[in-house]
């Protein structure tokens, strides 16, 4: 009987080992895990702020490419505004411009000569 008591006890020391050991395991577990969700939480806030951070860059973006597209409107408005209509003046008015043009020249260059 004796035997079979020690046995049973030995037994018994052999569980409690086991179950200590797989409860220092279970606690090893439980602060990876934690640590875990700490992580897990950190990363979430950090990828909203970079999403909201995105979000505002399109709004930039958008805003910008918007006013590109009003400053290009307005150059080729200050262009066509500033650009010589040479086609509105018939040709019988150019002729006469560089007629007078050239009879002013020879006045000019006949009032050094005397």
């Amino acid at each position: 009987m004796q035997s079979k008591f020690d046995l049973l006890k030995k037994r018994v020391i052999k569980l409690l080992v086991e179950n200590a050991e797989i409860k220092a395991e279970n606690a090893k577990v439980k602060v990876k895990n934690a640590k875990l969700k700490q992580a897990m939480k950190e990363n979430e806030a950090r990828l909203a702020k970079l999403e909201q951070s995105d979000k505002e860059k399109a709004k930039l973006i958008a805003e910008l490419n918007c006013n590109v597209r009003k400053i290009k409107q307005e150059q080729v408005i200050v262009n066509v505004a500033t650009q010589p209509s040479t086609s509105n003046k018939s040709l019988e008015n150019r002729k006469t411009d560089e007629f007078l043009v050239s009879v002013s020249k020879k006045k000019v260059v006949n009032t050094w000569v005397i």
